[in-house]
This record gives structure tokens, sequence and C-alpha cells, in this order.
């Protein structure tokens, strides 16, 4: 199968001429290969290689480019809530964004760009949140600018620059709770800094 600039690396082999072959799967599947069709996927593709990837995946979830949808009830023009969300009103948000189930947004704070605040996220007072994505149980200071990142525990990554700092400082960024084994954010973010 190929997408619109490359192979999506996904083969469809009927499996009749594997069991009625006398030889081992991969000298079978060798000689179909100058018989192979080519066949063209017309939807979404992104090989989630880098962590703009990932971004730009909320942003297309969002925005409805792909077949993603928030998991939440849409409460205004292109604006999603989780289950238990907890805004001040004093915030200003402009959609496309989603809140995830049990995140805190504090007065004065600011969502934009199409960003994503997970669950149990913490954004403190006068905190402006701009095309970025804050992965759960994170917790964001009081008075910041937090513009084209992703932010978990206590890393953030920023997109344009490629660059990933460790802030130290609690008051600044740091985990809402324990992160559990399976949870998405320390250990996401960890996974995509390899990749840039």
């Amino acid at each position: 199968m190929y997408g619109a600039d490359s192979s999506l690396d996904v083969a469809v082999v009927n499996a009749n001429s594997l069991r009625e072959s006398d030889n081992a799967y991969r000298t079978t599947l060798s000689n179909l290969i100058p018989n192979q069709e080519h066949f063209y996927y017309q939807g979404y593709v992104n090989w989630l290689r880098k962590p703009q990837d990932f971004r730009r995946l909320t942003e297309d979830a969002l925005t409805g480019k792909c077949n993603l949808r928030p998991v939440g009830n849409q409460v205004g023009d292109g604006i999603w809530f989780g289950a238990g969300v907890q805004v001040d009103d004093t915030c200003v948000i402009s959609g496309p964004a989603f809140i995830g189930a049990g995140a805190r947004l504090a007065s004065c704070t600011s969502l934009s760009g199409g960003s994503v605040v997970e669950r149990n996220c913490e954004i403190d007072c006068g905190t402006t949140v701009e095309q970025s994505w804050i992965l759960q149980e994170t917790y964001i200071g009081l008075g910041l600018s937090v513009r084209h990142s992703i932010v978990s525990n206590q890393k953030m990554f920023n997109l344009d620059r490629k660059t990933e700092l460790t802030i130290h400082d609690p008051r600044l960024i740091r985990a809402t709770k324990s992160l559990s084994l399976y949870g998405a954010g320390s250990m996401l973010l960890n996974k995509l800094q390899l990749s840039s």
C-alpha cells in the first residue's frame, strides 16, 4: 500500500497462495513480488516518528483531519471537556482545544492554537498555553507562557527549536502526582526525545 508520498510498508497477500505452496512462506512471498499490484491509500497518514508528528496528530484530531476524536463533550466551537474538568470563569479558551478529565485551569489562564491539556493536569493562574500538548498529570506553574511545546512532569520539549529542557523547580513544572508505570507522561516524552 502507498500513501501520498511513500510506501506505507503494508502488504496484502492472498493466504491461499501461501497455503497452496510447498515452499517456505518467505520464498513464496519473494516469488509473488513480480506480480504485485500497487494500492493507493487516500486517507490520513502520520508516521509518528518525531515529537512534531505527535503534536500534529493532536491538532489533526481536534480539527477533524483524522478519525481520532476527543473523549469528552463539545462545550463550544471546537472545544472539548472531559469529565470533571474545572475551568475558572476568567479563563479564555479559543478552539480548537481539549481539556481532559479531572484537569483544572485556574483564574486568568489562556488556552489556544489547538492546545491539548490531558487528564489530571493543573494549569495555574495567569498561564498561557498556545499550540502545545500538556501530557497527563502535569502541573504548569503561575504566570508562565508555554508555546509550541510538549510538556510532561519535569520536561519541556520545544517543537520549533527541537530542544528539550528538564525543569527542576517544582514551582514551574512538575507531576501533579506520582505517575504509574503505564502513565503516558514522562515515559512518552522520553521516547519522543530520542526521535527528534
